[in-house]
């Protein structure tokens, strides 16, 4: 948008945003944005896993274990919730993303919700976030 935000005028970096994206399943999203989300829970998973990893010397080795499983819990929940939006905005329940944790099958779900553009104007998960 012009004024640097998506979400009813706040930033992308306010609290509000980024608790909505990472632990609400409600609401739609586009291919941008799913892209832009992913690559930044991509690199803050990459920055835990130096600062874990670091903290993976003799003696200190269970902290630096703490630190990488919760980041890796973290951005695992936060990428489900992102997919469930993706979802929501090609007109699928949430539940569709289980279909692309099945063997070649999934390939197919996985492919509709990278490439296909989502639902044009408002469906039943709420407006269009390209409008």
């Amino acid at each position: 948008m012009a004024d640097g935000s998506d979400f009813n005028g706040r930033p992308f970096l306010s609290s509000d945003h980024l608790k909505y994206l990472c632990f609400w399943p409600d609401g739609r999203i586009n291919r941008q944005r799913i892209c832009v989300r992913r690559s930044v829970l991509a690199v803050s998973f990459f920055i835990a896993l130096v600062v874990g990893a670091l903290w993976i010397v003799p003696g200190m080795a269970v902290l630096g274990v703490v630190i990488l499983a919760a980041a890796y819990i973290f951005v695992a929940f936060a990428q489900i919730m992102l997919y469930i939006k993706r979802a929501n905005g090609r007109d699928h329940t949430g539940w569709y993303i289980l279909l692309t944790m099945i063997p070649l099958l999934g390939i197919i779900g996985s492919i509709e919700l990278a490439f296909f553009s989502g639902t044009a104007g408002s469906n039943g998960y709420g407006a269009d976030p390209t409008a």
